[in-house]
Order: structure tokens, then sequence, then C-alpha cells
């Protein structure tokens, strides 16, 4: 009986984790470049539950067996990972010139102490130095590798990444893609950071637009709809059986 109070706390263990996972991708649904998360499940596997005193090894289960098999006891679930979905998100027209969106496979690299960081979010700026920057400071960098500093505000940047200063091209926007996107491990709300070797990318650069978040609020809102049922259904399960156990406590256990 005890198994299957826990079964029924480990299922709300992972709906409220859920809850929370839905949460924050409904708290960055106006976010440039955020991908959405996912909680992915597994199963801990399950008892084969049998009446008590029968004998497991000379009787074993099966079609005409006349021993009484109860039937399986799930053990639960537990979460085994959080998946990031990197379908990308709808274009919004800003006319603001230092927003750019990546219109195909491919992340913008921005300069960190220790490495590279990778994010879909193109809303850049200039800092002090005129350098192209993140809004939170990370410096862009070009297939160079090097930050790309910006001295004029008549600046363009075409589909091919090549950004000119009046009619001089002073760059190019290194762009990268990785053959398995799983690997990318989330530092942040826009921000990826990963151990593998990226690719170049050929993917088209649009100036004066920004990649939406690809959270669908909808969509969301239904599964927090359905997340909270199924926390309910696991806690009306606990609920029922702290109720037995107190009756085989107090009631069958009493000293007469």
């Amino acid at each position: 009986m005890e198994r299957g109070l826990y079964t029924a706390g480990m299922g709300m263990n992972s709906m409220w984790a859920n809850l929370g996972t839905i949460a924050n991708n409904l708290a960055n649904v106006d976010t440039p470049g955020y991908k959405k998360d996912e909680m992915v499940f597994s199963t801990l596997g399950k008892f084969e539950i049998s009446r008590l005193y029968d004998n497991f090894i000379e009787t074993p289960i099966g079609a005409s067996d006349p021993r009484p098999y109860v039937g399986p006891l799930e053990k639960g679930v537990c979460i085994s990972d959080v998946a990031t979905i990197h379908t990308p998100g709808p274009f919004i027209h800003t006319e603001n010139p230092f927003d750019l969106c990546i219109n195909g496979d491919g992340y913008f690299v921005l300069e960190i102490e220790n490495g590279e960081r990778y994010t879909r979010n193109g809303s850049f700026r200039l800092n002090e130095e005129g350098f192209l920057v993140s809004l939170s400071g990370h410096k862009v960098l070009s297939t160079q590798n090097t930050p790309i500093k910006i001295t004029s505000p008549d600046f363009t940047i075409t589909e091919d990444g090549k950004v000119f200063v009046g009619q001089e091209e002073i760059a190019v926007l290194k762009i990268v893609d990785f053959e398995n996107k799983g690997n990318l491990k989330k530092v942040g709300k826009t921000l990826f950071a990963t151990d593998d070797t990226p690719r170049s990318s050929s993917a088209q650069i649009k100036q004066g637009f920004l990649e939406k978040s690809n959270v669908e609020p909808v969509y969301e809102m239904v599964r927090m709809i359905e997340v909270q049922r199924l926390y309910e259904a696991n806690q009306r399960v606990a609920l029922s059986y702290d109720e037995t156990l107190s009756k085989a406590i107090n009631d069958l256990g009493r000293v007469a």
C-alpha cells in the first residue's frame, strides 16, 4: 500500500515541476528569440503483483495459470530531461536597424569571458565603445572571431551578413549552426552553450526584424490546465491511500 502512496507522490512532484516549466514559457512569451522548454518523463518500471502467500517460483504467471494474479503496479514517473524546442518563432518588423533576425537555421555568436554563447535573440545595440552588443552587453562576433565595431549610424547589414558602413564593408556576421541542437544547453533565457563544434550557416539575415518567442500562449494554457488536473488526480490518490492507512491503523489495528 505504501508503494501506491509513493507512486502518487512521484506523480505530484513531476506535475509540479511541469507546471513550473509551463509558467516559465508563458512568462517569456514576449522575449525575442526565446525557445520554449518541455519536460521529458520516464517510467520507473512496475511490480507484478499477486495475492499474498502465492508461490512465485512454482506457479509462474501464464495465461492458464490458476494462481490469482492481481496485475502490475506502476512505480511512478520521474523527470528524465528538460528539452528545449528549437522551432523558429514568428518575425516582427521593428524598423530598428539594430534588430536582426535569422531566416533559417543558425545562431548569432556572442563573446563571453571564457568562450562563446549562441542566441537567436537579435535585439542588439551599440555600447559606449561603438561595439555591437546584445542587451546584456555581450559583444557580437564576426567571421574573424573579432567584435564588430560600427563607427557610424549609417550602416546596413545584407542578407549574407555583410556589415557596411556607408559603402565600406567592415565585417561579416558570424552565423553558426549545429548538427544536434539537442546538445545545446540553455543559459539564462535566450543564450545557449555547448561543447559541440559549430559549423557555418548560410541562413539569411533580415535587418529591422526580430524573431519572437516560439511559445504559443493558448497551447501553453491548455497544457497548464491538463497538468493541473493530473496533479489533482495524483493528489486524490494520495489522500485515498492516506485515509485507507488511517483506517487500517485506527480501526483494524485496534485492540478489542
